[in-house]
């Protein structure tokens, strides 16, 4: 994201960014637990104050970290996310300006995603299927084991000489993020037989 920062007063200024823990939603608390929630709270920010600093220095990043803008001019500030993980991210990037005491804070969020997909083809029998809108429950598994998949395999079984036969497959996105696939048919190579499209998306 880009930040546009003007100096709209009449003297130089100096402008430094640094990130801040967000303020927690305040919930209500139920009757004689007012001073239970205060202590906990306490104990919850002196855990996060060595703990969150680290994590923001690896998810926020802010380029340039401090300006210097004279009067009238207009200088991009470029803040970026980096999760590490498959979980939200939230931050304050806070800017200050010398000799003023107001502070401008920008709120900052993201969420980590792995892309996944999942293949849906012939070798899922239809019963297994399910309903629209509802994933396959995979096969029954023995006592202490996860249940077992099913390999992908399209089989043309037997077929007439010069007769052609097509198999479908569904590449369906099933994660927080636009994924880019491509089908590797190195394997098929030299093989006239077998044509393969679209091979990537």
């Amino acid at each position: 994201e880009i930040l546009r920062i003007t100096n709209s007063g009449p003297f130089p200024a100096n402008v430094a960014f640094e990130f801040k823990e967000p303020e927690p939603e305040p919930e209500p608390a139920a009757e004689g637990e007012g001073e239970a929630n205060d202590e906990a709270k306490v104990e919850a920010e002196a855990k996060d104050a060595g703990e969150g600093a680290e994590e923001w220095a690896c998810v926020f990043q802010v380029e340039p970290p401090q300006l210097a803008l004279d009067v009238g001019e207009t200088r991009e500030v470029r803040v970026w996310s980096f999760p590490k993980d498959d979980k939200p991210y939230a931050a304050v990037l806070r800017a200050t300006v010398d000799d003023n005491p107001d502070a401008v804070d920008f709120k900052l969020s993201c969420k980590g995603a792995t892309p996944t997909v999942q293949l849906t083809g012939p070798w899922i029998p239809e019963e297994a299927e399910g309903t629209e809108g509802e994933e396959a429950e995979p096969a029954p598994a023995t006592e202490g084991e996860e249940p077992a998949e099913p390999e992908p395999l399209l089989d043309f079984g037997r077929q007439l000489l010069s007769r052609d036969s097509t198999q479908t497959f569904t590449v369906k996105n099933t994660s927080d993020v636009a994924v880019a696939f491509r089908v590797d048919i190195s394997e098929l190579a030299g093989l006239e037989e077998f044509h393969v499209k679209p091979t990537q998306g």
